[in-house]
């Protein structure tokens, strides 16, 4: 069989770990910061900001091969809410936890049920449970739902009864 029929993804430009870290030093903070919001408005819109949100699209030929793992989605709300917090600025952590809520309905809706737990639960030990209780709750919730879809119901249990005990009735 011919190599270009046995291909069912398409080539993806790589590079080695040694090569991104030696290349992660040379970036100033604020040059890094800019490609984290180029990558923003490139996978959430240009409106990401005043909470208008578009998802990419995939091209059919790319799905299969893009829809695996967190994806680069996760990564830069990660970032985004990390910057957030370290430069103090509220706006921008409600921002990325919107993002983050959005990104993980959007797994939902596209039943990748393990991407969705890997995604909720790490985004969930991001958010502070005690200043941003409903997004929390909302995170921990999905995640519980991505892990039941994928039979770990004692994990689920563990991350669907948390938002409920962590609520006050008062």
């Amino acid at each position: 069989m011919p190599e270009k029929e046995r291909r069912t993804s398409p080539k993806a430009p790589q590079s080695s770990r040694q090569v991104r870290d030696y290349t992660q030093t040379l970036l100033s903070d604020e040059d890094r910061w800019l490609i984290v919001l180029a990558g923003v408005e490139r996978l959430f819109g240009r409106g990401w900001r005043r909470g208008k949100v578009k998802l990419r699209s995939l091209p059919p030929e790319y799905r299969e091969y893009l829809s695996s793992g967190p994806g680069n989605e996760c990564a830069l709300i990660h970032y985004i809410i990390t910057h957030g917090r370290n430069t103090a600025d509220v706006g921008l952590v409600r921002r990325g936890q919107g993002l983050a809520i959005l990104y993980a309905r959007h797994l939902t809706s596209a039943e990748r049920y393990r991407d969705l737990a890997i995604v909720a639960s790490e985004l969930t030990q991001l958010v502070e449970s005690n200043k941003h209780t409903k997004d929390w709750a909302i995170l921990a919730g999905l995640a519980g739902a991505g892990l039941r879809m994928m039979g770990k119901h004692e994990e689920a249990l563990k991350y669907s009864s948390e938002p409920l005990e962590s609520v006050s009735p008062f």
